[in-house]
């Protein structure tokens, strides 16, 4: 029965308080000094918190009770017991904040610990890091933030000792814990072979699935993740959540909480007055400098101990454009002090703009170039990205992750705003650029400025921060405009411009710009061009710079808030602007770089783009009509009209002539586009290669489940042979890994299920060690590729031969051939006429009804298909949650799949062991398919049956419906016979890989291939034989890449404009031998002799390997290595390969191959 004891503070006047014989009398009523606690606090003001303390803070009762598990030494007592109540954030604040007070000699050796494992860190010592760290839990027990940073550096150390520790932490407890589960992601966090963007994924979604409560999940996005509390309610909860943690993750949570609420402009007056006085108390107790910033900060009369901070003179070196010398004074400070990251990023953009090499001490320089690499978006940008994003994701040294998140913020955000991530480095910065002492939150930063400036009137980076300000008031100072650099001057210029509404200044001051040699002058103007045009409200122009940013580099779309343009056109009064070709690339870029939510609006662009052209389709718009640029046209047919979004052209009905505008759009491209003509050839021969065999395919009454696993296999050779090779070096070099692997199972299985403030908690899946988790991704990896392969998959061949008309014909045809279906014009069922004449209804009221029935009826049956076959026969995802074939819920059960690898293991056989393994997940998703399509499909069908049916037995009582009664029943019957065959598709033959297929089958699709690539030159090819032969079905596209490549050879070089070459092939099949003789008509040549002896040089050449190799990545020539290289490499055969003039307008290539490559 619950307790209605009074409230402490409520029984005794406020005027009579003593606060330790209350604490006594609570605990003597309680039996618990935390619950005496809890119960105080409940109705504590914060102006009653300091007093409070202030008497009972050399009471040990009391000061175990506000922090009992301050220092812990074992795993298991981190964050033991239950948490205090939070109360409101003012409260909580003062309350944490006089906690502290009470431990700051803990926090004064914490502090000293901090610095001396940050500098080693950032030395790259790990030996002196890790001694601070040993001494830190020697003196201070575990702390999340010590263990954090223990898995950081012993993965930086490149050990196994990592996951020996985590799994040593948490084994030490059998019962799971949310900071077992915790640490496990710290440790998953730090592997190099994770990346930054999936890491965060897998926490966003345990925590999104999850049942935990608002501070589990707040306190496990804190750490996890490493962000500081975005929001008040945030911060609220963080440090309710963190009320139990050691003493040292309790500070720095404050400490965090309190830089976050600086940074908040919205905070009400009360509230900064109430963060300003803790502050003030603990930058009093404790030696921080960070305390003493934000003391600062927070101070109204503390600017000029903010002002004393700054050292405006490297800023100033690089505002006025001397960069070398800027690089120069950056490298003398960090010899001096590493710890100012604030430098990193002003030396990054330094060397972007001068050819001078300044070396910084390791690892400074390397993080330099990243942040330089990522500033412009160059060529190694996903590489570096993810080095500095793990970086600042572990955050192993606090002021470089502030930094980080600096930089990439910057990268999207107004450099004029100032953004959240900005100020936080600011407030974690020993010393101040002009350009932080702009970005701290301060309550006045004008008056601010203008006091940095008088205290140095020549710095040229002060006026400048200064003008910034002003910016949206009045234009850039002329006088100080000229001191800047050409395009920095043109840059702010136009800032200023913006602002002030002068959206066509600012246009004319940026449009030179675009061409600058310094690709982030370029950038920068890119930018800041988008803004102008937006805010001048001329979308189509800022549609433009994307598209023309997206030509230049794919990357550069970060620099854009895209979604708002877009957001902006979609729900605007006018039109979009389907004339505009960057709408459909923007469009395009939205889709590839998000999610494929506008994948619709991309499709609709790209076809009313063609429309306004008079054009159907994107391959009938004639090129010189276009009037834009070429590259941005090759853009649009290359990028934008994929497969996927030809599908949803209206003027497109089936696979079929998605597959037809495709090739046809590869043939212009091949054209149009020299560079990447191979490419489109590729393409043209993979689509016709596949659409050859599909129309076979469908020829033949087989399963429709089918996945060409040769052709996945062919794509994961290119993509995880690299990691397969990695984890099988990591199997052989580990002589503990089956110990090891017994051991993280053990963790596993006892954070599979943890208690989070009462609740039981699952956490499947969890991601295993270092070696595990490369074979764990692995799996997953190839796994996905044989579901979601667009060319191989199951996904493509279930779209292909089952959902795409197949199916929904076959299922409607029982009704169809009844008379049952009513036609549909668009969404509208029309009104049927054969049911009222054949029962001779007339135009009776009756026959309305029917009519209208039948319709319903109609429309009934087409929504339970469309259902079937648009949301069930689909692999499950978000986009499909009620698929029917299920993947993501099985864990493919990789603990034996592991178990059956050893390191001499091939890559082959590891493919093949999880294709074996596929087959089974898959044949269960089969199974429920039928079961579905028997049972819960053919029962919705029968109920829509029987209720058209009744319907139509109680209306027509009075006339003789036996007719239609009978056509019902016949329906339902051959409906039962269709669902059961229909149902049999769902069946799987493992052994089929790929049928067997006649001679002439391969000929053909080479022809085709060649036909497309050359449509205006209708090539012909006679054969001068009738040898018909099985071959072995894995041969087929070695084989047509064969006779591809030497038709198109024979194409290219025989000579004739406009013309195509007469071609004929001969074969010939004896004693074990398949010759393939292709002879070509061409321009008659005088002497061919003396080129037949050049061209039997080329011969020999190519008989020599190192020739060959460089010949087959060349574009262009004869071709005639990459024939070697299929007959030699795919073919795995003894050949034979002649080519040269039999008479001077006659060329002839001879291919001779062991049959049993080939035939079967």
């Amino acid at each position: 029965m619950k307790s209605h004891r009074l409230s402490p503070l409520k029984t005794t006047r406020r005027s009579q308080l003593n606060w330790s014989k209350l604490f006594r009398q609570q605990v003597g009523i309680r039996r618990n000094p935390r619950a005496a606690l809890q119960a105080i606090r409940a109705d504590l003001a914060p102006e009653q918190t300091r007093p409070f303390f202030a008497e009972l803070s050399r009471n040990g009762m009391f000061i175990a009770a506000i922090a009992p598990k301050s220092t812990p030494r074992r795993f298991a007592d981190l964050g033991a017991g239950a948490r205090m109540l939070p109360h409101d954030l003012a409260s909580d604040l003062v309350w944490t904040g006089e906690v502290i007070a009470i431990f700051r000699g803990i926090i004064g050796q914490f502090i000293v610990h901090e610095a001396a494992y940050e500098t080693a860190w950032l030395a790259g010592d790990f030996a002196a890091a890790g001694e601070a760290l040993d001494r830190l839990e020697a003196d201070l027990g575990l702390s999340l933030w010590l263990i954090g940073r223990r898995i950081s550096l012993l993965r930086a150390q490149g050990t196994s000792q990592s996951a020996d520790y985590v799994s040593t932490l948490i084994a030490e407890n059998s019962a799971g814990t949310l900071h077992g589960w915790l640490v496990y992601m710290m440790s998953y966090r730090a592997d190099h072979n994770v990346s930054p963007a999936a890491y965060v994924r897998r926490v966003e979604e345990t925590i999104a699935s999850s049942q935990l409560t608002a501070p589990s999940r707040t306190q496990l996005r804190y750490y996890a993740l490493s962000s500081p509390p975005l929001g008040r309610e945030a911060s609220a909860v963080l440090l309710g959540a963190c009320e139990n943690l050691p003493i040292v993750d309790r500070y720095i949570a404050l400490l965090d909480v309190a830089q976050a609420l600086a940074c908040d402009r919205e905070l009400p007056p009360g509230m900064r007055d109430e963060l300003t006085l803790i502050i003030r108390r603990l930058s009093d107790a404790v030696p921080d400098d960070r305390l003493a910033l934000l003391d600062a900060v927070l101070d109204p009369s503390g600017s000029l101990r903010l002002i004393a901070r700054l050292e405006p003179e490297t800023a100033d070196a690089y505002t006025s454009g001397a960069y070398a010398q800027t690089l120069e004074r950056i490298a003398e400070e960090l010899v001096r002090d590493r710890s100012r990251t604030n430098l990193y990023s002003l030396a990054a953009r330094a060397s972007l703009r001068t050819d001078t090499v300044v070396h910084f001490p390791p690892p400074i320089g390397e993080l330099v170039r990243q942040m330089a690499s990522v500033h412009v978006f160059a060529d190694d940008d996903a590489t570096t990205t993810i080095a500095l994003m793990r970086e600042a994701l572990v955050a192993a040294h606090r002021p470089l992750a502030a930094s980080i998140r600096s930089l990439f913020s910057g990268r999207s955000t107004d450099p004029s705003e100032i953004s959240a991530d900005a100020a936080i480095e600011a407030l974690n910065s020993s010393k101040l650029t002009p350009l932080q002492l702009r970005n701290l939150p301060v309550a006045d930063p004008v008056a601010l400025l203008d006091a940095a400036i008088a205290g140095h009137p020549n710095s040229l980076s002060l006026r400048l921060q200064r003008a910034v300000l002003a910016f949206g008031e009045v234009e850039l100072d002329t006088a100080l405009r000229a001191q800047l650099p050409a395009d920095r001057q043109a840059l702010y210029t136009a800032r200023a411009f913006t602002r002030l509404g002068r959206h066509d200044d600012a246009i004319v001051m940026l449009r030179p710009l675009l061409e600058h040699e310094v690709s982030a002058v370029a950038n920068d103007a890119l930018r800041e061009l988008f803004l102008a045009y937006r805010a001048a409200g001329r979308r189509e122009e800022a549609l433009r710079v994307v598209a023309d940013a997206h030509r230049r580099n794919p990357k550069l779309q970060a620099m854009f808030r895209l979604a708002l343009l877009l957001d902006e056109i979609e729900q605007g009064t006018d039109r979009p602007p389907f004339g505009e070709i960057a709408l459909s690339i923007a469009y395009h870029v939205a889709n590839q770089f998000g999610s494929d939510a506008r994948a619709g609006a991309e499709a609709d662009a790209a076809e009313e783009y063609a429309l306004s052209l008079g054009a159907t389709l994107p391959s009938q718009i004639d090129p010189h009509t276009t009037g834009v640029d070429v590259e941005l046209f090759n853009i649009y047919l290359d990028q934008v009209c994929s497969p996927s979004i030809l599908d949803k052209f209206m003027a497109i009905e089936n696979a079929g002539q998605v597959e037809t505008e495709r090739l046809e759009i590869c043939r212009i491209l091949s054209e149009r586009d020299p560079i990447g003509r191979q490419r489109y050839l590729d393409e043209i021969r993979e689509i016709t290669r596949r659409r050859v065999v599909r129309e076979r395919f469908e020829q033949v009454e087989r399963t429709k489940i089918y996945v060409d696993t040769d052709g996945v296999k062919r794509q994961a050779e290119k993509t995880l042979r690299d990691t397969y090779t990695r984890f099988a070096a990591a199997l052989a070099d580990d002589g503990e890994a089956s110990e090891r692997m017994r051991m993280m199972r053990k963790v596993q299985e006892i954070l599979s299920e943890i208690d989070a403030d009462g609740v039981r908690i699952h956490f499947s899946d969890l991601p295993a060690n270092e070696r595990e988790l490369m074979f764990e991704r692995l799996v997953r990896d190839f796994m996905r590729m044989l579901i979601s392969s667009q060319e191989y998959g199951l996904e493509a061949y279930l779209s292909t031969r089952v959902r795409h008309g197949t199916m929904g014909n076959q299922l409607r045809s029982a009704f169809e051939v009844n008379s049952l279906i009513t036609q549909r014009n668009g969404g509208t069922y029309q009104p049927d006429r054969f049911w009222p004449e054949a029962l001779n209804l007339g135009y009776s009221p009756l026959a309305g009804w029917l009519s209208e029935r039948l319709a319903r009826f109609s429309e009934a049956i087409d929504g339970a298909i469309e259902d079937l076959v648009r949301r069930r026969v689909q692999v499950r995802s978000d986009a499909c949650p009620n698929g029917l074939f299920v993947f993501q819920s099985f864990n493919y059960d990789i603990i034996r799949l592991q178990s059956e690898i050893a390191p001499d293991t091939s890559f082959d056989a590891f493919l093949d062991r999880v294709i074996d393994q596929f087959w089974r997940v898959l044949e269960l998703s089969l199974s429920a398919v039928r079961a579905y399509i028997e049972e819960n499909f053919l029962q919705l069908v029968h109920t829509i049956i029987d209720d058209f049916e009744r319907d139509v037995v109680q209306e027509l009582n009075t006339t003789n419906s036996s007719l239609l009664r009978a056509a019902i029943a016949a329906a339902r019957t051959q409906m039962s016979v269709t669902l059961a065959n229909v149902a049999n598709w769902f069946t799987l033959a493992r052994d089929m890989e790929r049928p067997d297929y006649e001679f002439g089958v391969a000929v053909e699709v080479a022809t085709e291939s060649i036909r497309v690539c050359h449509p205006s030159l209708n090539v012909q090819l006679t054969r001068l034989d009738e040898v018909a032969f099985e071959c072995r079905g894995r041969s087929l596209e070695s084989l047509v890449y064969l006779l591809f490549t030497a038709m198109d050879n024979a194409v290219a070089h025989s000579g004739f404009v406009d013309v195509a070459p007469e071609i004929a092939l001969e074969t010939t099949l004896c004693d074990g031998w398949l010759e393939m003789t292709l002879t070509n008509s061409c321009v008659p040549e005088a002497d061919f002799q003396a080129i037949n002896v050049t061209l039997a040089e080329l011969r020999a050449r190519l008989d020599a390997e190192e020739n060959r190799e460089n010949l087959t990545v060349t574009e262009g020539g004869t071709g005639y290595a990459k024939i070697i290289r299929i007959l030699r490499h795919d073919l795995l055969t003894r050949f034979v390969l002649e080519f040269g003039y039999h008479s001077d307008a006659e060329y002839v290539v001879k291919i001779g191959v062991e049959e049993r490559a080939i035939v079967k």
